[in-house]
């Protein structure tokens, strides 16, 4: 199954990177959390991958300037 891709804000990045940071695992983590982290982490990776791949198509939908 396809399924769309949702429409992402920069203030939703924002907020999940707030929350979720990209940062290397704490020694008292389990490897358990080690790898709970990691996904929470490739969720937001993924969420801002969509985010600059809609920057990119409207970037390339905008007119280009008239000579």
């Amino acid at each position: 199954m396809v399924s769309k891709e949702p429409w992402v804000t920069e203030d939703l990045i924002a907020y999940l990177t707030s929350i979720y940071p990209d940062k290397s695992p704490e020694l008292k983590w389990t490897d358990k959390e080690v790898w709970f982290h990691r996904g929470e982490v490739q969720v937001v990776r993924h969420l801002t991958n969509i985010l600059n791949k809609q920057k990119e198509n409207m970037l390339a939908a905008m007119p280009s300037p008239k000579d």
